[in-house]
């Protein structure tokens, strides 16, 4: 009976550490980074024009991981006042329309190909090592104060780490469009 109760004790411990390692890998082995192209994270909408920001995602795990990507307005003001202090009027987070546009993603837009949603989700497969641009394209609405900010912040995580993920804020000026 004892050799029997230490075995299966045994058997237990190991379970048990084996799904620590497990664990353990998969969570060294999901890193990922999320770039903006030239470091631009700031720009400015001009009209009905919007404004395109070429983001790079790239694996870094040793896994074809798949990753979700989604946008959220950050809460709260998101001005930055040194870049354009003598015009900037309105530091708070204005409402953006948001699209991303990839090969790899299927959007659903309206006509004019902007998402009517403030927040949306997007999927994309990597292969290990793989990187993919990507593009998250900006517009205000119509009757956006001027001289406001909007700020999103790009999320990419994946769906085999709920507790990896990487992102990037995204600020929008808004100008008076006659002063461009």
């Amino acid at each position: 009976m004892k050799p029997i109760f230490i075995l299966f004790i045994v058997i237990l411990s190991t379970s048990s550490f084996n799904e620590k390692l497990n664990s353990a890998v998969n969570q060294v082995d999901c890193s990922a980074t999320l770039s903006v192209e030239k470091d631009r994270h700031v720009k400015s909408i001009y009209g009905s024009e919007g404004v395109t920001f070429i983001l790079e995602l790239v694996n870094e795990s040793s896994n074809n991981t798949t990753y979700s990507i989604s946008t959220r307005k950050v809460k709260g003001d998101c001005g930055n006042m040194n870049y354009n202090p003598s015009k900037t009027l309105n530091n708070s987070n204005v409402d953006l329309n948001i699209s991303i546009d990839t090969d790899n993603f299927i959007e659903n837009s309206n006509k004019t190909g902007v998402s009517n949603k403030k927040d949306s989700k997007k999927e994309i497969e990597l292969q290990a090592g793989e990187s993919r641009k990507f593009e998250v394209k900006i517009y205000a609405p119509k009757n956006t104060p001027h001289f406001s900010w909007g700020c999103i912040d790009i999320i990419a995580e994946s769906k085999d780490c709920k507790a990896s993920s990487v992102k990037t804020t995204l600020s929008v000026y808004v100008p008076d469009p006659s002063e461009k």
